[in-house]
């Protein structure tokens, strides 16, 4: 079916996002692969994925996020991911 057909690319999308994270040093807590219900991610006809970069309450977290060299770090993985899922050069 479509939704399933939805899923695995959503799924494809998503283990190249969390290798090119990886390649960067990038922590990410736990297993960063989940699925939830989310209204945004149920659209059954397009591929979709969310991303949590951090997490404000945490003084960690908001310190890199706040940093340039990380958020241009991390803009470049999730860009670098669009692009190979799309088989752009």
């Amino acid at each position: 079916s479509i939704r399933y057909k939805t899923l695995a690319e959503s799924t494809k999308f998503t283990n190249i996002l969390i290798n090119n994270l990886k390649r960067r040093d990038i922590n990410m807590f736990g297993d960063p692969h989940k699925y939830g219900n989310f209204a945004v991610l149920l659209a059954p006809e397009f591929p979709s994925v969310l991303i949590e970069l951090g997490f404000l309450s945490n003084p960690d977290d908001e310190r890199m996020l706040k940093s340039p060299s990380y958020r241009r770090t991390i803009s470049r993985s999730i860009a670098e991911a669009v692009y190979k899922y799309l088989n752009i050069k």
